[in-house]
């Protein structure tokens, strides 16, 4: 009898190492992202480009520091929006160097929002085939005003990326044919062939339309990160390792059964 107790003892306290192994897993595998993404991959002159900056799996920041480096002989900086998730006592600050935009944040307590923190304005000075634009982090504290030193920062601004269309266009390559059969039959005749043509092509361009390829990645990018980013929102790990929780807790339980019923033989 004792033996089986022990065994069963060693189980549970194995069970509890196991668990507590993996909450830690879990939450360390969530480090907080930095990323910039603007609204259009090219711009006219005189246009406006935003740029929004986006914090993933947030820790709880009190303070960040970071740097829109920017090419001023292409773009004007016009002005900084920060998110309506700041407290009217936390201060936002955006200053412009002239070729870089210093933007920073200081809570009272803490920023516990994921998304965009803050959007940045542009103006195009002349055309643009890209975004002469790049992120940098200078400096990033917890809520214990510990530094973070494990954010992953994407320095390039992610854009959408342009559709191209198919090229099915084929009225051109074939007016020589419509020519030639023109000559040998009469011209009422012949234009009932050639709307029947267009009519014929013009669906297949718009049938074989691809499919923005940014909603295909930003879908997936959610579907691989939904799991981590409701492990960390719910605290160290928990969420969907609730089962193992409670494993842990009835192994607890059972390890302080068994001791108050040892004691009392002793005392018996």
């Amino acid at each position: 009898m004792r033996n089986k107790r022990k065994i069963f003892t060693a189980f549970l306290i194995c069970l509890l190492l196991s668990c507590t192994m993996r909450i830690h897993i879990v939450s360390a595998a969530t480090i907080p992202v930095l990323s910039a993404s603007a609204d259009t991959a090219d711009a006219v002159q005189g246009n406006t480009i935003q740029i929004q900056i986006q914090l993933n799996h947030n820790p709880d920041l009190s303070t960040l520091g970071m740097t829109l480096n920017y090419n001023n002989s292409m773009l004007r900086y016009l002005d900084s929006a920060w998110s309506n998730h700041f407290f009217g006592s936390d201060m936002t600050m955006a200053s412009d160097t002239g070729d870089a935009i210093n933007l920073s944040f200081v809570c009272e307590s803490s920023y516990p929002s994921d998304g965009t923190l803050v959007t940045v304005r542009f103006e195009a000075l002349e055309n643009l085939s890209s975004i002469p634009v790049t992120l940098a982090l200078r400096d990033m504290a917890d809520a214990n005003l510990s530094p973070v030193s494990d954010c992953q920062v994407i320095q390039e601004i992610q854009v959408p990326e342009t559709m191209d269309l198919p090229e099915v266009m084929p009225e051109t390559e074939s007016e020589p044919e419509t020519v030639d059969a023109a000559k040998d039959a009469p011209a009422k005749e012949s234009e009932p062939e050639t709307l029947e043509k267009e009519s014929a092509i013009q669906p297949a361009v718009y049938a074989t339309e691809p499919e923005p390829k940014q909603n295909q990645q930003v879908s997936t990018q959610n579907a691989k990160t939904a799991k981590a980013d409701e492990n960390y929102k719910t605290g160290a790990g928990i969420g969907n390792d609730v089962i193992v929780l409670a494993a842990v807790v009835c192994g607890i339980i059972c390890l302080l059964l068994l001791a108050i019923k040892e004691r009392r033989k002793e005392h018996i």
